[in-house]
């Protein structure tokens, strides 16, 4: 009689451990996201267990990635890339009955955020205002990742250094007009569509060489547009005050003759 509670115990902690190991499966981090590994993708998933729900329900997807509200459905993972507020994992255990985030993450989050790259690109904005006036065309760049669904990648690559090489591997594919360079990860794409926020993430087009243009990209145009604007409305304002005033005098004196 006293061996069966035992028993019982015994099987409900294996239970819960056995859930604990699997849960660690989930990380803060985004799945192979290339074309032949997407086997689906939606836009408009809320929460990381609606996200996984669609997996459980999808026949050819054993994995899934979340990001904001992008849910990308996956054959296998593969090798994760860090990506703050994505969440990845399987179709078992429920995740919504999983602590979040797991366990190591908080200590990866905080030492990557207070690093030196906030301090060297402050600099950069405030030395940069002056050779941005240049070329219109660099605010097109964006800190963030466009549309990375299966119809739109024409390429990826895993081993991309820089933004620059990014965009010299889409200037060189004739289906692709935009990238997005994130890590070390280049997705040569047909068109940006909707850009979802990413730190770290550059996107942008084939034309002006990314090189040459200012980084991070920051609020500059609003700057330099008051002072045309005050060069223009003083000088028409006192052309035409002066010239109305000499024809009324020539018509007065002809018809008095």
């Amino acid at each position: 009689m006293l061996s069966s509670p035992l028993l019982v115990w015994t099987l409900l902690s294996v239970l819960c451990s056995s859930l604990a190991d699997n849960c660690e499966e989930f990380a803060e981090g985004a799945c192979e996201l290339s074309e032949s590994n997407i086997v689906g993708h939606d836009r408009q998933v809320a929460t990381p267990a609606e996200c996984q729900a669609q997996c459980q329900n999808n026949a050819d997807c054993a994995w899934f990635t979340h990001f904001e509200t992008e849910c990308y459905l996956l054959k296998e993972c593969g090798q994760t890339e860090h990506c703050g507020g994505c969440v990845s994992g399987p179709t078992s255990p429920d995740f919504s009955g999983c602590s979040w985030p797991p366990g190591p993450a908080p200590d990866t989050t905080t030492t990557t955020k207070p690093t030196t790259q906030s301090t060297t690109t402050q600099p950069t904005t405030t030395s940069s205002t002056t050779t941005a006036v240049v070329d219109s065309d660099c605010f097109d760049f964006e800190e963030a990742a466009c549309e990375l669904s299966e119809n739109n990648i024409v390429g990826h690559d895993r081993f991309t250094n820089t933004a620059a090489e990014c965009q010299a591997k889409c200037i060189e594919q004739a289906d692709c007009s935009w990238f997005t360079h994130f890590d070390t990860n280049c997705y040569l794409l047909t068109h940006c569509g909707t850009t979802a926020h990413c730190e770290g993430c550059v996107s942008g087009p084939t034309t002006p060489d990314v090189s040459t243009c200012p980084w991070p990209p920051g609020p500059k145009p609003t700057t330099q547009s008051p002072t045309p604007s005050t060069t223009v409305s003083t000088t028409p304002s006192t052309t035409p005050s002066t010239t109305p005033t000499n024809p009324p005098t020539t018509p007065s004196t002809t018809p008095s003759t």
